[in-house]
């Protein structure tokens, strides 16, 4: 069975200095099969270990943090959707004017397919081809479907 911890206590000192009474409490000095090997505080001998176990276990602790970021990387491309390629404006747009093929660029970017169906794709485009804005779309900005109207301004 292991070794048991031991409790050493020193007893109650008291000292009368004048008037004031100083009371030193006990000390206990509880020491364990780990206070005793690695504590210096607690009265044992600092563990020493040998510095070839010292490395591996360096080595090995920086192994592990770059397989779990590397997993983190991984399991986080795995559940983003894929790249949908998105009409983005290249200048700001005013309300009232008509969508030309010099005012946007395509672009991929990873949003969520339902969000998807609110913005101008690759594939919409001829259905979009010389649309009115109805609405200000700055630069940087993905068409949106909700903002061009086709047909004549009223």
């Amino acid at each position: 069975m292991g070794m048991m911890p031991y409790v050493n206590v020193e007893p109650f000192k008291e000292t009368n200095l004048g008037t004031h009474i100083l009371r030193q409490s006990h000390t206990a000095h509880i020491r364990s099969r780990a206070g005793e090997v690695g504590n210096k505080h607690s009265g044992g001998e600092i563990m020493r270990v040998a510095p070839a176990i010292r490395i591996t276990l360096t080595v090995l602790g920086v192994l592990i943090v770059v397989i779990a970021f590397i997993a983190v990387l991984g399991i986080g491309a795995a559940t983003n959707p894929p790249p949908l390629r998105v009409a983005v404006a290249v200048k700001d747009l005013s309300a009232g004017s008509r969508l030309a093929a010099s005012d946007y660029h395509i672009v991929d970017q990873a949003i969520d397919p339902n969000l998807a169906r609110l913005y101008v794709q690759e594939s919409d485009l001829p259905a979009y081809d010389g649309a009115y804005v109805v609405d200000d779309v700055r630069r940087g900005d993905p068409l949106n479907k909700v903002k061009l109207a086709a047909g004549q301004p009223d």
